[in-house]
């Protein structure tokens, strides 16, 4: 059975004072005897109270809050990024009101600055596809909130971002399925909202070039990084008469979608068919066969936006590195020509 949870009331009984009183000396706040805060500290002691964060800023004590924005249909993506946010804000005791909203919503800005307003947040992470919302970030820049940006689009590593090398490892995964003798790779493309996917198709586009390989247009396919639009896009390779060898797609869940219509459809992989994603989620190692992929390093990336905003809060100086690198996982999805 779970401790009981010691309450503020119960702390201002125990030393003789009100709770306005144990809530100043909580908060730090002058005008309370030395005697009296030594009495309430000895108190918070014996019963072994732990303040609540939302509390202390409810009461109009400092804020320790901040928000984790998201709007992804990947679950796994964001339940990653948000172990690494929350590890780091325990450690800190800070506080984090994790929030959905839409990106594509019209009143998106003023959805926010309603729960700015409510939660009385200290500061912000935005995951994408809203760490590219412009009207979201005019908001935030307006009311001068400290924000941390996840995957933003821009090709420039910005003062309040953290990205992926998603350029490079989509590329050398491109380069590697080429080495294997394949010539007629399809490309998969991520949802056209979230702009740092298309960082991946530019990877593509360029081990093409290196390669001396011709981009045929007819192989590229739009995606939602979603299994429904991989189990589209496979449907759509089905029909053509010439069909790909390979198929990189631009995160595994459309890779799964893909190789379902594939298997459905009585060919193998990669017998017939090498395949890719990206992202490394659990799907990928449950597959049979296992699905080679790029392993993003999104939980170093939620702690590094957390440190990165909370530096911001505390003024103190942030000197790690912005760009945590991704990596080639190669499975038994991929064979040689």
């Amino acid at each position: 059975m779970k401790d009981k949870q010691i309450t503020i009331a119960e702390v201002a009984k125990k030393a003789g004072v009100s709770t306005k009183t144990v809530s100043r000396v909580i908060n730090n706040e002058k005008g309370v005897r030395e005697n009296t805060a030594k009495k309430v500290k000895k108190a918070i002691e014996s019963l072994e109270y732990k303040p609540n964060v939302f509390a202390q800023s409810l009461a109009g004590g400092r804020t320790r809050i901040i928000g984790l924005i998201y709007d992804n249909p990947n679950p796994v993506y964001i339940s990653q990024i948000m172990d690494g946010v929350l590890n780091y804000c325990h450690k800190m005791e800070y506080a984090v009101i994790i929030h959905p909203c839409k990106f594509e919503k019209r009143d998106l800005a003023t959805v926010m600055q309603g729960l700015i307003e409510k939660t009385r947040l200290k500061g912000m992470i935005l995951t994408p596809p809203l760490s590219d919302s412009k009207e979201l970030l005019r908001m935030v820049s307006k009311t001068r909130m400290p924000c941390t940006l996840i995957s933003p689009g821009s090709d420039k590593i910005r003062s309040d971002s953290i990205i992926t090398n998603d350029y490079e490892s989509s590329k050398e995964m491109v380069a590697h399925i080429i080495s294997k003798g394949h010539r007629k790779i399809a490309l998969i493309k991520g949802h056209p909202g979230h702009k740092a996917l298309k960082r991946r198709t530019q990877g593509y586009l360029d081990a093409m070039l290196d390669a001396k390989i011709k981009v045929n247009n007819n192989l590229i396919f739009q995606g939602y990084n979603s299994f429904e639009s991989g189990m589209d896009c496979g449907k759509e390779i089905m029909k053509m008469k010439s069909k790909p060898s390979a198929i990189f797609a631009a995160n595994d869940e459309m890779a799964s979608g893909v190789m379902k219509v594939i298997i459905d459809s009585g060919y193998e992989v990669p017998k017939n068919f090498s395949i890719a994603g990206f992202d490394d989620t659990p799907v990928s190692q449950m597959l049979n066969p296992p699905l080679s992929t790029i392993r993003q390093p999104l939980e170093k990336m939620g702690e590094l936006a957390a440190k990165k905003l909370i530096a911001q809060l505390e003024g103190f100086d942030f000197f790690e590195n912005q760009k945590p690198e991704s990596k080639l996982i190669i499975r038994d999805s991929i064979s040689s020509i």
